[in-house]
């Protein structure tokens, strides 16, 4: 065990040395979302509102799930069946 941590820490300290980073990933766009998301949100502004006011990872979740789907009726039927923990403000693994 103590040659792995070792190793482990030797190999954390070349990393800082060399100022490696991580890339984050970019922020959700319009782009991203799905249609059947935009359609929703012209007919509840209260739905909108909601999903907007969650967090970025809370958003990447629900954005990840949805374009899972390949069907946009299977997307439509995500989309209404977490509607109401989206406004609540609950995330997809709440």
């Amino acid at each position: 065990m103590k040659s792995a941590l070792r190793d482990l820490v030797a190999n954390a300290i070349r990393v800082e040395q060399a100022g490696l980073r991580v890339n984050k990933p970019a922020p959700a766009t319009h782009r991203d979302y799905p249609d059947v998301l935009s359609v929703l949100w012209g007919q509840t502004l209260l739905f909108r509102d909601a999903f907007e006011r969650l967090t970025p990872g809370r958003k990447r979740g629900y954005l990840l799930h949805f374009n899972g789907a390949k069907q946009s009726a299977t997307r439509a039927a995500s989309i209404e069946r977490v509607q109401d923990r989206i406004t609540e403000g609950f995330g997809m693994h709440d």
